[in-house]
Order: C-alpha cells, then structure tokens, then sequence
C-alpha cells in the first residue's frame, strides 16, 4: 500500500473517531476560579447588519490538556439564534495551545462543533496566560439591531479532556457582546480612527 494513502487512511479514521470519542465523555462543570477556563474575544465591537462577525476562543489556567472540542452560540438582542457559517482552528496562531505539535482536527458544520486531539504530550498553561483554540465565524441578520451576543455552548458539545483522556471540569468567561451599528456609525468609526 502506499504510504501517502495509508497516512491519510490513518488521519480520516483518527478524525472521525475525534468526536466518537468526544461524544461519550461527559464534561463536568464547575464555578471555581482554579480550574480551566474558556473565555471568548471578538475580533470586531462593532458590526454591519449582513455582515459577518469572528469569535475567537482562549483557554487559561489548565493542565495537561490533550484534547478539546467546542461550540458556541450567537444570539441577536432580539433572541434570533446566528447562523454559524464557518469554524477553523489557525494552527499558526501565535498562541495556538498546541503550538507546533502535530494535531488531528475535526469539524463538525451540522452539530456547529469542532475538536482538537494532539499526538503530543498534554499541553499546560497558567492562571496568567491565555492560548488560542479556534475561531467562530457567524452570519449577522440583515434586520439585526441593538447587540449580538455570543457564549460557550456548555453542554455536551463543549468539552476539555486530559493527555490521558479523562474529562476535566471547566469553566467559562462572561458572555460578550458586539454592538450592531449602521453605515453612517461605521463610517464616523472609521473616520476618527484615522485622524489619531
């Protein structure tokens, strides 16, 4: 058999068994601040209505990481739930939580998750400091007003696992929020941050 063949045999079934794993490990949540923490930061505060909005997630204060799977949610003010149109995980990132080691990445578009496993040793990360996961990008209505809303999913869908492969307890950062603003507010935006 070819070697290219088999390696990429070996990297499909790897990623197909990403979220076969995931799927039956429960994920315990907890409210302590000295646990594993996923917190979100926008890439843009303020957004037109039709346009697109990015996420990106973090973690902090973990050890022993090895695989992490994610979802998050997006909500106008108006309760509307965004459509989630793409997630990708830039392995470039200067703060990528697995740096340079090889990964397996899945995603899943249908169930808005995707997941992370490393053939590394499981990665840590203190309290002070923040590594990259994976970024969210979401449709804005064309009839958005007020604000988007957007936090971690923390259901089955969200889960954080040990180099060994044991569930860890999490938590999770304070909602954020991006304001929907008209043309003419983006413009004036736009204008001001060239004049400094």
């Amino acid at each position: 058999m070819n070697r290219n063949m088999y390696n990429t045999r070996n990297v499909v079934a790897a990623t197909a068994a990403v979220f076969l794993v995931l799927a039956g490990s429960g994920m315990t949540k907890g409210d302590t601040t000295d646990q594993p923490t996923i917190s979100l930061a926008p890439q843009q505060l303020n957004v037109l209505p039709g346009d697109t909005v990015q996420v990106d997630a973090f973690i902090t204060n973990v050890q022993d990481i090895g695989t992490y799977q994610l979802c998050l949610i997006g909500k106008a003010s108006d309760g509307q739930v965004l459509t989630l149109s793409t997630m990708a995980i830039n392995k470039t990132h200067k703060t990528f939580l697995f740096g340079s080691e090889q990964v397996v990445e899945a995603i899943d578009q249908k169930g808005k998750r995707l997941a992370v496993i490393t053939f590394g040793q499981g990665v840590d990360v203190a309290a002070d400091e923040q590594r990259y996961l994976a970024t969210f990008t979401f449709e804005v209505p064309k009839d958005a007003k007020g604000s988007l809303q957007f936090v971690v999913d923390q259901g089955q869908e969200t889960m954080l696992l040990h180099g060994s492969g044991e569930k860890m307890t999490y938590g999770v950062g304070a909602a954020v929020s991006i304001q929907v603003v008209g043309d003419t507010k983006i413009r004036a935006i736009k204008r001001d941050r060239s004049t400094r």
